[in-house]
């Protein structure tokens, strides 16, 4: 399977899982376009970066909505985007990391998800927990 689908993959798996447990969908069909006109070795190096992250780095630095298992904020790091105002994930919903404004309004879409789960007491570091993120990924890799 090349890499642009596994990364396809584990998008969808996130967003599913996000969306069962709030209703809230934390990427969208559009968010997938950058996946797919990825050139092969780009996304070869994002995939090969989520998978080192999340099996070679402490737990605690790879689970929940990290920056380690994102694709964007990976191409970020390894310079085939120049930052986030070049990354569509936050072309198409506002830069992640922002604080919360008030209940009803969220500088993004990532702050919509954190502080949702936050609100209703969900720890996202269990929901998106490192031993999830393996075990998407091992069931990726074994297809």
């Amino acid at each position: 399977m090349k890499a642009k689908t596994k990364i396809l993959k584990f998008l969808q798996a996130k967003n599913n899982l996000i969306f069962q447990t709030t209703g809230l969908r934390y990427i969208y069909l559009k968010d997938l376009e950058y996946i797919d006109n990825l050139s092969t070795a780009d996304a070869d190096m994002i995939w090969d970066s989520i998978t080192r992250m999340i099996y070679h780095r402490s737990a605690d630095r790879t689970q929940g909505l990290c920056a380690n298992a994102c694709p964007w904020c990976i191409s970020k790091e390894l310079t085939i985007i120049n930052g986030c105002d070049e990354c569509s994930y936050a072309t198409n919903h506002g830069k992640c990391y922002r604080s919360k404004v008030s209940q009803k309004f969220y500088a993004s879409g990532y702050d919509m998800v954190h502080w949702y789960l936050i609100d209703k007491k969900i720890n996202h570091n269990e929901l998106l927990s490192n031993k999830w993120y393996k075990q998407l990924i091992k069931s990726i890799e074994q297809k």
